[in-house]
């Protein structure tokens, strides 16, 4: 089972998942408001007690923060908190623990996404070679580009 976490300034979504052939598949996903918890690791505690799942069933956790992701340290931005990965790891018992930026997330997941979960802004001609950037409006106005 895979545990993966938007850690952003107002909310934050937790989700269990079961691998997929093309991607993972959510069995559960929930909201929280962000600041009801003094940290994140209470807050995954509560996720997984309230679905009935220990945290040794968590084959691999991944959480994209709205904020600065240093040597898998990250300060949230509007939030605070610091997460360590190594920390959260031991303090929850995961095996494999990995923390990106939220963008940086999104921006990964732009390329497995269905015709049917795009809107096309402006039509143009697909470089399949070419870049990519992502853009978001949240908190606060993230950017991340993927390079081919």
């Amino acid at each position: 089972m895979l545990l993966a976490g938007d850690v952003g300034g107002t909310k934050t979504l937790l989700g269990l998942f079961t691998s997929g052939a093309a991607r993972p598949v959510p069995d559960h996903v929930e909201a929280f408001v962000t600041l009801d918890y003094p940290g994140l690791e209470p807050m995954v505690e509560a996720f997984l007690h309230a679905r009935g799942v220990a945290t040794s069933e968590i084959d691999a956790a991944c959480f994209g923060v709205a904020g600065a992701v240093t040597e898998q340290v990250a300060r949230l931005t509007n939030v605070p908190w610091r997460i360590g990965c190594e920390q959260v790891k031991h303090a929850l018992g995961f095996r494999r623990t990995w923390l990106l930026n939220d963008l940086e997330a999104l921006a990964y997941g732009v390329a497995i996404l269905g015709p049917s979960e795009l809107s096309v802004l402006q039509a143009g001609r697909p470089a399949p070679r070419g870049n990519a950037a992502v853009v978001a409006a949240g908190t606060g106005l993230g950017e991340a580009i993927l390079l081919n």
